[in-house]
């Protein structure tokens, strides 16, 4: 399956509670050179502190996306593609007119590793 397709999906049958504000596209290996992204959301947001995504708050039933066009790819390849999904993704009309474009933040990354912010919105001190 696609990231389209799968994200479609997700976004056609999913309807997240409100208090979700962050979603975290995070990658894992799932095997030798296998690679896989699920999607979770949580009900904070930490600009200072990653911990966040780590909440599964929101887990989609389709929540996993295999990826094996990746197979033969290093993980620094494969995060950089999957950002560069995201970041053109984030400029579609489907996401425009989805509950991810409600969030605070969108982030993705290796679950053992830094996290990269695809959007983020600062809001202002009172």
């Amino acid at each position: 399956m696609k990231f389209e397709n799968w994200i479609d999906n997700i976004i056609n049958k999913e309807c997240p509670d409100e208090k979700i504000v962050a979603y975290y596209f995070g990658i894992f290996e799932s095997g030798e050179k296998e690679y896989t992204l699920y999607l979770s959301g949580s009900t904070e947001f930490n600009e200072e502190n990653s911990d966040w995504a780590c909440n599964d708050d929101f887990e989609p039933k389709e929540k996993y996306l295999s990826l094996p066009q990746y197979h033969h790819f290093e993980w620094e390849d494969v995060l950089n593609e999957i950002v560069k999904i995201l970041q053109e993704f984030i400029h579609t009309d489907v996401y425009k007119n989805s509950f991810l474009s409600q969030a605070k933040a969108i982030a993705t990354g290796f679950d053992e590793g830094d996290l990269i912010l695809i959007t983020f919105v600062k809001r202002s001190v009172q």
